[in-house]
């Protein structure tokens, strides 16, 4: 983008997201803030029209995860899927896994 701090991302399948990674400083992708695109569809006529609005899923920097991964921090998101339908997310860290049913997640 011309800010050289903000890129979009995603995937064209279905049951995918858009996201949007906006970085502190232009060309500099040490330190960053990720959103996740919600869209909501106010109408179906002539090809749809709709809302977006931006969901701040965290902040980040190269630094702070060095120290948890130095630390021994260990991580793993499983989604559970049957057919098209998302069961449930299993993370795991260093304790027990953490099972999050769906409507926890969404």
């Amino acid at each position: 983008m011309p800010d050289e701090c903000t890129a979009y991302f995603g995937d064209d399948g279905e049951y995918t997201a858009l996201f949007m990674y906006v970085a502190d400083k232009p060309r500099d992708l040490s330190a960053d803030t990720l959103y996740a695109a919600k869209f909501m569809q106010t109408s179906a006529e002539n090809g749809g029209t709709g809302k977006l609005e931006w969901i701040k899923l965290g902040y980040a920097a190269d630094k702070e995860i060095k120290r948890m991964i130095d630390k021994g921090i260990k991580f793993f998101i499983e989604a559970n899927i049957r057919g098209k339908q998302l069961v449930h997310v299993t993370v795991l860290g260093k304790k027990d896994p953490l099972i999050l049913p769906v409507k926890e997640v969404l």
